[in-house]
């Protein structure tokens, strides 16, 4: 998993401890965590931990994106999260970079294998551009309205 994870700070031995415990008990539940990005924050609120996973394709759209390494992407979205959406929707209320607004609405089976929908907005160049990241990220994406025009 090297390179796979990140830490906000250098971890102390028991703070490392929690974090493998957590991982085996993905691995027990049968979750591949090769296919995941971990971004360990220790230092909480009530010094606890926070451990978030990030599909990988979810870090490679986003490090193509920003033009950087997986790495770079991963501390990003850990330490800044929605960096990327912010500073589109900062370009794009400034009318910087030719950026529409668009709502996706993404689909996914619940536990019991009902449909939920979610709503997003995302700022990118045009609609294909948008559904493309989505995809990449690993999104079922049942439609993309593109609010400028309506």
């Amino acid at each position: 998993m090297r390179g796979k994870l990140i830490w906000s700070r250098q971890p102390h031995p028991d703070e490392m401890e929690v974090v493998e415990d957590y991982i085996r008990s993905l691995i027990y539940k049968r979750i591949d965590v090769a296919n995941f990005y971990i971004y360990v924050k220790l230092d909480t609120k009530g010094e606890g931990i926070e451990i978030q996973t990030y599909p990988e394709n979810s870090i490679e759209a986003l490090a193509n994106e920003l033009d950087c390494s997986r790495k770079d992407a991963l501390y990003c979205v850990g330490k800044f999260p929605g960096f990327l959406q912010e500073l589109r929707g900062t370009l794009y209320w400034n009318d910087i970079n030719d950026l529409k607004k668009f709502l996706i609405t993404t689909k996914e089976l619940d536990k019991e294998e009902k449909t939920v929908y979610h709503t997003a907005v995302s700022y990118a160049v045009n609609k294909d551009k948008a559904h493309k990241e989505f995809i990449q990220m690993g999104f079922d994406v049942e439609s993309i309205e593109d609010v400028d025009e309506i």
